[in-house]
């Protein structure tokens, strides 16, 4: 979209401060052009606070503001402050969020902003990489480099360091909310945004109209030993099962992934792994130097549905002897790390936030070897039924723990004191969140009278953009009724069916035998399931130009003429069979299919309309409905 002029945002400037109250005004930003992202009547700005707000280390930060002022008829209900998550997340991405808060709360003027050290101004430490901090990073760095990589990005941030807390962030949030010239406002956050927003409440709540928490950090804040997310690993794993789901892949989904996560732990696991240029490499993954694999693995889902969808059956085939959907997943959880782009996540910012405030099993004034005892101690002590799915090895090695371990220490000082605002406060989260799963949204949510919990079904991490999650906040923000069961029963539409375990070879497809009708009704099953994986790959890679077969090949949607096409090259799902050729997908499927592989595959051509396959594979007649 094109930017906005200066003497547009001057003028939108002008009429917001013209409809907020006028005993409130305090025009206090400075209008400035907007990027080319931002939605039409933009208002954007930026607002100037201390970096220190003591004056002992002196220094200012810039935060960029948004403001897209309220339209329609509604009555104005004042600002709408929208948080990010991480810590590091910019608030500042796209337009996106922005517009559908404001499609759902006519009468809001919705803000959004990059907290301090996020966006345009990140902190930035060139030793410390997204790929080392996330919770669902698979090729992150060992333990040991981790850790020396927090210890020289503290150095090079400095005393400057220690104000990149949550509490710095909600005194900048009091100072927006002034330059606004509100008197109160309502806050929106997302994950770590949640935990931002509590303690503005608690810290300002006078100031606050009402809340919306999403994907909701625990009440206590952030602790370096996460019982609650191993908990709730457990109960997501189990919950991916329910109701027979993992019938004929497991028996004991938490115990595989159990079995799997000790055995990655200690020692490593060879494997075939696919390219996106379809060639097949070696690879070793896991061991005591890249502990946690399983676990990144589960985290991962809480982003991707597909990702989810394939964690049972790809624990269950490493435990039998094929890790090929396990390889598949791991190259897919790290193929966006090498776009390692501060002014989107700052790791940097993430560590600074997180060594200061996170609750850590050791004083601040420990040195480095007593934390390491005192690490090894606390992880020791957990129960088994306190670790969850998790090795102790993967407990220790979490970034919050053994990144801070050299972290300059200050001393903790736990969640804001005083009692959450007893304000008008919605409550979503996903059932199947490992991040910030729904235990800690009801716990907080206990502490607010006037809240609402809505959970939403076969959802992970971040809820907004769902369905039944977008009624109940527009429901919520026009003063209507949510009911706690407004999302019971409802599937989310991208919630597939849990992958089933991949045949290890073209005869455990069926029916065995040499005859060539056995052979052309084995290769007849094995190209159907051929093709349900190849969108299975095209989803775990959809931000790729080609997605890797499981066992070879690739296969990549492309658009021809207006239409959809799926684009196969020599790929590999069943052992032994390969596809080639072209899909146009649609009401009716059509296209060219050759069928190679093995001497006991049938190959063959097929040609398909109408979404049914024709053809003759291994000299036999063939017809199958994709």
């Amino acid at each position: 979209m094109r930017a906005i002029p200066l003497v547009v945002a001057v003028s939108t400037v002008a009429a917001l401060a013209a409809a907020l109250p006028a005993h409130a005004q305090q025009p206090a930003l400075t209008p400035t052009s907007c990027e080319r992202d931002a939605a039409p009547r933009t208002m954007c700005s930026t607002l100037t606070v201390p970096l220190d707000r003591t004056g002992v280390v002196p220094g200012t930060v810039e935060l960029p503001v948004r403001v897209l002022p309220a339209r329609g008829s509604a009555p104005h209900r004042g600002p709408l402050l929208l948080l990010a998550g991480g810590p590091g997340q910019a608030g500042i991405q796209d337009g996106d969020t922005a517009k559908l808060f404001a499609s759902l709360a006519p009468g809001y003027d919705i803000v959004s902003y990059d907290q301090r050290g996020t966006g345009r101004t990140a902190l930035r430490c060139p030793a410390l990489s997204v790929a080392d901090i996330a919770g669902d990073a698979v090729d992150a760095a060992p333990a040991e480099a981790i850790t020396q990589q927090f210890g020289r990005c503290a150095s090079e941030l400095g005393d400057a360091r220690w104000f990149y807390r949550s509490s710095d962030s909600a005194a900048d949030i009091d100072a927006l909310r002034a330059a606004l010239g509100a008197k109160r406002i309502t806050l929106g956050g997302t994950s770590y945004g949640t935990w931002v927003s509590q303690v503005y409440a608690r810290l300002y709540p006078q100031h606050v109209e009402r809340l919306v928490l999403d994907s909701v950090v625990g009440p206590q804040g952030v602790n370096g030993i996460a019982r609650s997310e191993y908990a709730g690993a457990v109960r997501v794993v189990r919950q991916l099962c329910a109701d027979g789901a993992c019938r004929g892949i497991t028996t004991s989904p938490v115990g595989d992934a159990r079995k799997l996560a000790a055995q990655l732990d200690a020692e490593p696991l060879r494997g075939r792994a696919v390219d996106d240029r379809g060639r097949v490499k070696t690879i070793s993954v896991g061991g005591p130097k890249q502990p946690g694999l399983v676990s990144g693995l589960l985290y991962g889902g809480d982003l991707d549905p597909y990702s989810r969808a394939a964690f049972p059956a790809a624990v269950r085939s490493a435990l039998d002897g094929d890790s090929a959907l396990l390889m598949r997943l791991i190259a897919a959880g790290g193929e966006d790390e090498d776009d390692d782009d501060p002014s989107e996540i700052s790791a940097a910012l993430y560590a600074a936030t997180t060594c200061a405030e996170t609750s850590l099993p050791w004083p601040a004034t420990a040195t480095p070897e007593q934390r390491r005892t005192a690490l090894d101690s606390a992880v020791a002590a957990l129960r088994p039924d306190e670790l969850g799915l998790w090795p102790r090895t993967t407990v220790r090695t979490q970034p919050a723990l053994a990144g801070c371990l050299v972290w300059p220490g200050a001393p903790f000082t736990g969640a804001p004191s005083g009692p959450l605002p007893n304000v008008p406060t919605l409550v979503l989260n996903g059932l199947d969140d490992v991040r910030t799963p729904v235990e800690d949204a009801v716990a907080v949510a206990a502490q607010i009278p006037r809240s609402t919990v809505v959970r939403i079904p076969n959802q992970g991490h971040s809820v907004f953009a769902q369905e039944c999650a977008r009624d109940a906040l527009e429901r919520f923000l026009a003063d209507r009724t949510v009911s706690t069961n407004a999302c019971r029963g409802k599937r989310t539409p991208d919630a597939p069916s849990l992958v089933p375990v991949p045949p290890r070879s073209l005869t455990a497809v069926g029916p065995r035998g040499d005859s060539a009708r056995a052979k052309a009704r084995r290769s007849t099953r094995a190209v159907r399931l051929s093709i349900r994986d190849a969108g299975l790959a095209v989803s775990l890679y959809e931000e790729s130009p080609r997605a890797p077969g499981l066992r070879a090949g690739t296969a990549s949607i492309k658009e021809a003429d207006g239409q959809a096409v799926l684009e196969l090259r020599n790929y590999g799902y069943v052992p032994g069979l390969r596809l080639t050729g072209r899909i146009v997908l649609g009401e009716r499927w059509a296209g060219t299919l050759r069928v190679s592989g093995a001497r006991s595959t049938a190959r063959g051509t097929l040609t398909i309309r109408d979404g049914v396959a024709r053809g003759r594979l291994g000299g036999v007649n063939v017809s199958l409905r994709l």
